[in-house]
């Protein structure tokens, strides 16, 4: 794939740039329902129901596939394990020269598309010795499909003629892993099945009269993905930003187990976020261990965001002449944590009714995470745990106001310009290119290209686009431009 190599040019003001990631990649190496599909055969013609939604281990890769596929995640998504691609295969035919009636489908995972912007589904497949037109595959979308059932139990739409790239047809593209997408923001408000139909007859009429030419067909590598709501600068005060975006953080959570509140005595985790007085508290006389402490996740609906204070009040941080020791830290897998509060600190002292707002200065060198969370840096003895450690109120501030010009175009490494734009709109990226797609603001694709180094734009109508940016990484950017 070629690389964009334009000099580096600093953003135009007025460009906003805004984050679009893949939700949800599974790698289809089991059928057992959680590695993103399950197969139904509604008719099998008299195949072997081993050979209808099989696995395999031939994957889309630089030296069969139309664009050339260049990568994939290194990990599944959402799951986060390491990844083990396979790809799904439905054989139409046997041999000698027998072509089975068959209809099956590959069911991808059902998906909640109620809290993303502008979803879409890509996807690689391919035929082998699939001729005469009489074996196809079809892309279906379902709103009332419940996994497990059978497909006839819901309702499906055929979007196949709205695809946008290719889907492996009959006769065409042989042996060669063709890219697809989907636009599904027409679905934004739902919950949405995606599905892979394949459909085959016992034809044989002249001129394959008794041959076999149902083929095979392969599915690989779907992938969700779709924009998130990012979260205004401002403080998120009792968790809403100060724009008036609410909820923007989910329930807080015990640090060290999110299901296990085995140290916390009065659960009220919910309050963390309220004015009420008391909230959550650690037990007291037990050792509260390292890590234990108040985490924190933004909400699906929302971007990973950059803080630059964390504002809490901590009532009885000492105890029995002991100082206890605290941390902030940062995460975006939620296993890996980075200090973000400049080391262990002491908070002050408050006794149970004069606990106040404590602002800490934070800083997330430019990175914006998912998760945060404040933590014992070190144990809280027994003996000296004899009152409660109480969380009244946590609140941050979204935002780095200690960023740079210069910091601030390093960490964009995508430009897109001029803008607005009448001719030649150029990309450029510190990154390799997977691929350039722009939108219009219905969601709809007017331009897709692996290599969109200098972009025709004065054939488009005038208006507002949408330009998406996926690099070899995966990592999604995603620009506003105007055409005049």
């Amino acid at each position: 794939m070629k690389k964009i190599t334009f000099t580096l040019a600093l953003l135009l003001a007025g460009l906003q740039m805004f984050s679009q990631e893949i939700f949800f990649y599974e790698d289809f190496n089991q059928d057992d329902g959680s590695r993103g599909f399950t197969i139904q055969n509604v008719a099998t013609g008299g195949q072997s129901t081993t050979e209808l939604g099989k696995r395999v281990s031939d994957i889309p890769d630089a030296g069969d596939s139309s664009p050339v596929f260049t990568s994939r995640p290194a990990n599944r998504i959402p799951n986060g394990e390491t990844i083990d691609p396979r790809t799904i295969a439905f054989k139409c035919v046997g041999s000698p020269n027998v072509n089975y009636a068959v209809e099956s489908w590959g069911i991808m995972t059902t998906q909640d598309l109620t809290i993303r912007e502008s979803p879409y589904v890509t996807f690689w497949t391919e035929q082998r010795y699939a001729n005469g037109g009489i074996s196809t595959m079809k892309i279906m979308v379902s709103t009332d499909y419940t996994e497990g059932n059978a497909p006839n139990t819901a309702t499906w739409t055929d979007e196949t003629a709205n695809i946008t790239g290719k889907i492996a047809t009959s006769g065409l593209d042989a042996q060669t892993f063709v890219y697809g997408e989907l636009d599904l923001s027409s679905y934004s408000s739902s919950t949405v099945t995606v599905a892979f139909k394949i459909e085959s007859t016992d034809e044989a009429s002249a001129p394959y009269t008794g041959s076999s030419r149902n083929g095979t067909f392969y599915v690989s590598d779907v992938t969700f993905k779709g924009n998130v709501t990012p979260v205004s600068n401002g403080l998120v005060t009792l968790n809403e930003s100060a724009v008036g975006q609410t909820n923007v953080f989910k329930l807080p959570t015990p640090a060290l187990d999110k299901t296990d509140e085995s140290n916390f005595t009065v659960k009220y985790f919910d309050r963390i976020f309220t004015t009420v007085t008391y909230a959550t508290r650690f037990v007291a006389s037990q050792i509260i261990p390292t890590d234990e402490g108040i985490r924190l996740e933004v909400a699906d609906i929302y971007g990973s965001i950059e803080i630059s204070e964390f504002n809490y009040s901590l009532r009885n941080a000492q105890k029995e002449g002991f100082v206890s020791s605290w941390k902030i830290e940062a995460s975006n897998d939620d296993s890996t944590w980075t200090d973000i509060g400049g080391g262990a600190f002491n908070p002050p002292h408050y006794s149970a009714s004069g606990a106040t707002e404590v602002v800490k200065s934070v800083d997330t060198q430019g990175v914006a995470y998912k998760y945060f969370r404040m933590v014992l840096a070190t144990d809280f003895p027994l003996v000296s745990n004899t009152g409660f450690i109480e969380f009244q109120q946590i609140n941050v501030k979204v935002g780095n106001s200690t960023l740079t010009n210069e910091n601030q175009v390093v960490a964009n490494t995508v430009s897109v310009y001029p803008n607005p734009v009448s001719n030649l709109l150029h990309v450029n990226s510190s990154k390799q290119i997977d691929q350039v797609r722009i939108s219009d603001l219905t969601g709809r694709t007017v331009y897709l290209s692996t290599n969109g180094n200098s972009i025709d734009v004065s054939n488009f109508a005038k208006g507002m686009y949408i330009v998406q940016i996926t690099s070899e990484d995966g990592t999604i950017s995603s620009s506003k431009v105007l055409v005049k």
